[in-house]
């Protein structure tokens, strides 16, 4: 029991000895909140009249996430980005997701109604 102990923590000194940080993240051009701004804008814009022939309220949504990532649709960029996620609380497939890129651009990436 003892050499086991004594192994695992040599492996994981090795580990953390030998082990290298992944890129350095950059710092957001826009803010968190500049961010949110931008996408409840484009949210209620877009969707607004998809909603009035629905039965849920578009104001009934709710940010879940957001996140300053550089991985979309399941693949690492180059670029990073904010991504925002709106749920609805109750049927919460129905979701909208947006990347917020550095100059304010917002483009949709997933929507499910």
């Amino acid at each position: 029991m003892k050499k086991l102990i004594l192994a695992l923590s040599l492996l994981c000194l090795a580990n953390h000895v030998y082990g290298e940080a992944g890129p350095a993240i950059p710092k957001p051009k826009i803010s968190i909140q500049q961010a949110i701004e931008l996408s409840q804008e484009y949210f209620y814009r877009e969707w607004r009249e998809i909603f009035s022939k629905a039965d849920e309220n578009i104001e009934d949504y709710i940010i879940k996430s957001i996140q300053w990532t550089n991985q979309f649709n399941d693949e690492y960029k180059e670029e990073w980005a904010w991504k925002i996620i709106f749920v609805h609380p109750i049927n919460n497939s129905h979701k909208a997701t947006y990347k917020i890129k550095n100059n304010g651009e917002v483009i949709a990436q997933e929507m499910t109604k």
